[in-house]
C-alpha cells in the first residue's frame, strides 16, 4: 500500500505540480493515495467480459487500521 501511495503521489506531482501534494500535507494530518479498479481492466467494445476488481479493499483496510480495528503487517 505504501508503494502505491508513493507512486500516486509522484504522478500527481508530475501532472499537477507540487502545490497539490503540499496542500494535502498542510490540511490533513493523515492521508493516503490509492489506486484501484472495480472492473480490473478497461471494457472492450463497451462490454465487460469479466469483473476482476483490483485493490478495492485498500482504502477500507487503511481506515480500519487508522481507527485501530485491525493491525497492519510491517
Amino acid at each position: 500500500m505504501e508503494s502505491v501511495h508513493t507512486e500516486i503521489s509522484t504522478y500527481l506531482e508530475e501532472w499537477m505540480g507540487a502545490e497539490f501534494n503540499n496542500k494535502v500535507r498542510t490540511y490533513f494530518n493523515s492521508y493516503r493515495y490509492f489506486a484501484m479498479s472495480p472492473l480490473g481492466k478497461a471494457p472492450v467494445n463497451n462490454r465487460i467480459e469479466r469483473l476482476s476488481p483490483l485493490r478495492i479493499e485498500d482504502p477500507l483496510l487503511w481506515l480500519f487500521n487508522q481507527f485501530q480495528f485491525i493491525e497492519a503487517k510491517n
